[in-house]
C-alpha cells in the first residue's frame, strides 16, 4: 500500500516544489523590477537629464553586449544542457559549460574593446564627457555574460532559484541600495552610479558563484565531451534576436535611439519605458506560469487543453494590463513629473509605448508556442525583420517628430511583430493564443 502511494506523494511533491519555486521566481523578478523602478527614480531626482541619458545610454549598450559576449549560447542550456542531464551524459553537461565559459573569456576582451571603441568613435559628447561612466560599465559586461550564462547552467540543472535570483532580483535591488547610501551620506555624482553599477554586479556574481559553486564542481570538472559545440554557439546565435526583442527590448529601443535623439531626450525616453517594463512584466509573469501546463498540453496532442490554457492565461492577463495601461495613460504627465518636471514632456511617447504590452497582452505568448512546435526557424526570420526594421524607423521617427517620433516607430514595429508571430503561430501551429 505504502508504495502504491509513492508515486502520487511524487507527482505531488514535485508539483509543489514546482509551484514555490515558480513562486519564488516571480516574486524575485517583481523586486527586482520594483528596485530598478526606485533606482531610476533616485537617479532622475539626483542627477541632471543629460547625464540621466547618458548612463541609460551606456547602460543599454552594455546590456546588448552582455549577450554578444557569449554569444547568447546559455540559450541552450535548457535543451542541451537538460538533455543531457536526462540522459546521464556527464561528459557532454561538462562540455556545455566548458564551451560556455570558453567562449565568455575568448569573447571578453573584443566586445569590451568594441564596447570602448565603438562609444569613443561614435559616442561623441558622451564619451568625452563621462569616460569614468564608459570605463566602469565596460567592466561590468563580462561579470553582466557570466550571470547571464552561468543562471542558465543553473535553470538546467534544476537550481533555477539559486541561479536566477542573484540576477533578477539581488542585483537591482544592490544597485538601488548602494546609490541611496551614497546620496544618504554625501553627494552623488554620474561616476557614482557607474560605480555603483558594477559593484552591484560583481556582489551578485559572487553570491551567484558562491551558491552554485557545489553543484557546477561536480559537473564542470567531469571528462568534457564538446564535438557538438559549433551547434549550441549556432543555437545561441539565432536566438539572440529574441533575446533583444524581449528581454532587452527597452535597452534596444534606447540603444538605437541614441543615434538619433539627444541625451536628454534618452532620459525621457528611458524613464517611459521603465513604466511599460512594470505592465510587461505582469504580462509575462502569466505567461511564465501558464507556460508548463500550455507546453505538457501541446506536447501530449491535447489541442483542446492547450487551447483552454491558453484562454484561462488571456483571461488573467488582459484585464491587469489594460486597467494599468488606462491608468498611467489618464495620469501620465502627473506621473512622469515625479522624476522631476522636465520628464512630464514624455506622456505623449509613454502613450506609444502602452501599446508595447497590450499588444503582448491581447496576441499572447505565440513565441512560446512556436518554440514548443519547432518552429524556430519561423521566430528567426520574423525576429530578424522586426531588429532591421526597428533600426530603420526609430531613426526615421524621430527625425521626423522627436521623442514621440521615436517612440510611436518602436511601438508600432514590436505590435507588428507580435502579429506576425500571432498568425505564424495560427498557420504553423493551429492554435489561436489571444
Amino acid at each position: 500500500m505504502e508504495k502504491a502511494l509513492s508515486a502520487p506523494n511524487a507527482i505531488l511533491h514535485g508539483l509543489a516544489g514546482l509551484v514555490r519555486d515558480s513562486g519564488l521566481l516571480v516574486a524575485g523578478r517583481l523586486l527586482g523590477t520594483a528596485a530598478s523602478f526606485l533606482f531610476l527614480l533616485l537617479l532622475a531626482r539626483t542627477l541632471a537629464p543629460h547625464e540621466v541619458g547618458a548612463f541609460l545610454s551606456v547602460v543599454s549598450a552594455a546590456f546588448l553586449a552582455s549577450v554578444v559576449v557569449t554569444l547568447n549560447i546559455e540559450a541552450g542550456s535548457i535543451r542541451f544542457l537538460a538533455s543531457a542531464r536526462a540522459n546521464a551524459r556527464a561528459d557532454v553537461m561538462s562540455g556545455v559549460i566548458f564551451i560556455g565559459r570558453a567562449v565568455l573569456v575568448i569573447m571578453s576582451p573584443l566586445v569590451v574593446g568594441g564596447f570602448l571603441l565603438g562609444f569613443f568613435h561614435w559616442g561623441g559628447k558622451t564619451a568625452l564627457q563621462f569616460p569614468l561612466l564608459l570605463l566602469l560599465v565596460a567592466a561590468a559586461i563580462p561579470i553582466m555574460g557570466w550571470l547571464r550564462l552561468s543562471a542558465s547552467h543553473a535553470t538546467a540543472l534544476c537550481r533555477p532559484l539559486k541561479g536566477s535570483l542573484p540576477r533578477s532580483a539581488v542585483q537591482p535591488f544592490l544597485l538601488l541600495l548602494i546609490y541611496a547610501a551614497v546620496w544618504a551620506v554625501g553627494a552623488v555624482s554620474l561616476d557614482v552610479a557607474a560605480l555603483s553599477f558594477l559593484a552591484a554586479f560583481a556582489a551578485a556574481a559572487f553570491l551567484q558563484f558562491s551558491l552554485l559553486r557545489k553543484s557546477m564542481r561536480g559537473v564542470s570538472h567531469k571528462p568534457r565531451n564538446i564535438s557538438d559545440w559549433r551547434q549550441w554557439t549556432a543555437h545561441g546565435i539565432c536566438l539572440s534576436p529574441v533575446i533583444l526583442l524581449q528581454e532587452n527590448l527597452q535597452h534596444t529601443v534606447i540603444l538605437i535611439a541614441t543615434l538619433s535623439l539627444d541625451v536628454a531626450d534618452i532620459a525621457v525616453l528611458g524613464v517611459a519605458l521603465r513604466f511599460v517594463a512594470i505592465i510587461r512584466f505582469g504580462v509575462m509573469a502569466v505567461n511564465m506560469v501558464a507556460s508548463p501546463r500550455i507546453s505538457a498540453a501541446m506536447a501530449s496532442g491535447a489541442s483542446d487543453e492547450a487551447v483552454s490554457q491558453l484562454r484561462s492565461a488571456a483571461l488573467v492577463r488582459i484585464a491587469p494590463a489594460a486597467f494599468a495601461s488606462i491608468a498611467i495613460f489618464a495620469f501620465a504627465a502627473p506621473v512622469l513629473s515625479l522624476f522631476g518636471a522636465e520628464y512630464a514632456r514624455g506622456a505623449g511617447a509613454l502613450a506609444w509605448f502602452l501599446l508595447i504590452p497590450l499588444s503582448a497582452a491581447i496576441l499572447g505568448p505565440n513565441q512560446l508556442i512556436l518554440n514548443i512546435a519547432g518552429e524556430r526557424r519561423a521566430i528567426l526570420i520574423v525576429s530578424c525583420f522586426a531588429l532591421l526594421a526597428l533600426a530603420i524607423a526609430i531613426p526615421a521617427g524621430a527625425s521626423a517628430a522627436g521623442l514621440n517620433g521615436a517612440a510611436a516607430a518602436a511601438a508600432l514595429v514590436y505590435v507588428s511583430w507580435e502579429a506576425a508571430l500571432f498568425h505564424a503561430a495560427k498557420i504553423k501551429v493551429g492554435l489561436d493564443a489571444s
